[in-house]
């Protein structure tokens, strides 16, 4: 579970969408992911994110009234994320690899029009 991803995936809302990324995410033996443009209303992160990342750890900067924002996600026993910060249309941290301890930056960026 080392793969790290950054994935547009355009709508994370229906349920066979969020089997194939799941699975897709297992495939790629992925540990922590940052999803761009994901649709998903705010009071369904939870529901949705149980149901493709079940056990992993995400944050989010959604809100009530935007929605096709960034979701960074990560398994605990492989790595651990620090937010840094995060505005509408960014999300930054430190990541720590567990098995190693190296540190790195990751920046997920949704440049969308305003």
């Amino acid at each position: 579970m080392d793969s790290i991803l950054s994935w547009n995936v355009r709508g994370m809302n229906i349920p066979n969408k969020q089997e194939d990324i799941k699975i897709f995410l297992q495939q790629q033996q992925a540990g922590f992911v940052g999803f761009l443009e994901t649709n998903i209303k705010d009071q369904n992160i939870a529901l949705v994110m149980g149901r493709i990342c079940p056990n992993w750890n995400w944050i989010h900067n959604a809100s009530a009234k935007d929605r096709d924002k960034i979701i960074v996600c990560w398994h605990p026993r492989h790595y651990l994320f620090n937010l840094l910060h995060m505005t509408n249309q960014m999300i930054h941290g430190e990541v720590i690899q567990m098995s190693t301890t190296k540190k790195f930056f990751i920046t997920f960026v949704y440049g969308k029009k305003i």
